[in-house]
This record gives structure tokens, sequence and C-alpha cells, in this order.
């Protein structure tokens, strides 16, 4: 199996969950590397967040929240 590798991803968009520590920081980190557009889902905003990284509250237990946060995504993005 030989995966597409890309160099940049310039013209994407992502939401990741759980940016502002552990393996979310470090994918969101990582997406921004990559030219992506990274929206970086927390529970609270005021958390840190990877530099490059927009912050989105977001609750993956509650479903509200998760339809505003990509609402919020959608409408920042196109």
């Amino acid at each position: 199996m030989n995966p597409n590798l890309y160099e940049t991803l310039d013209g994407q968009t992502a939401l990741v969950t759980g940016a502002n520590r552990g393996i979310g920081f470090e994918i969101a980190r990582g997406l921004v590397d990559l030219d992506a557009t990274v929206f970086a889902g927390v529970r609270d905003v005021a958390s840190d967040v990877p530099e490059g990284t927009t912050p989105v509250e977001l609750d993956v237990t509650d479903e509200r929240s998760i339809e505003t946060a990509v609402d919020e995504v959608v409408s920042a993005s196109g």
C-alpha cells in the first residue's frame, strides 16, 4: 500500500478536537506546518492552542456544541 503524501495542504481546512494538548495539539501543529487552515476545537477558547490555529469552542459530548463549531468553521472558511 502506497498512500498519497502531500508537500502542502494549502487550501484545505481542518477542525481538530482536543487541540489544546497531547495528540490533538500535535496534529493541529502538524497541519499548520503543512499550510492547512486549522481550527482548534477546545472546551475553553482561552486554552493554549498551537500558533497559527483559530480556537473554536467545542465539546464533543454535546451535539449542539458540535453543530455550532461546524457552522463557525464553515462560515469562516467558506
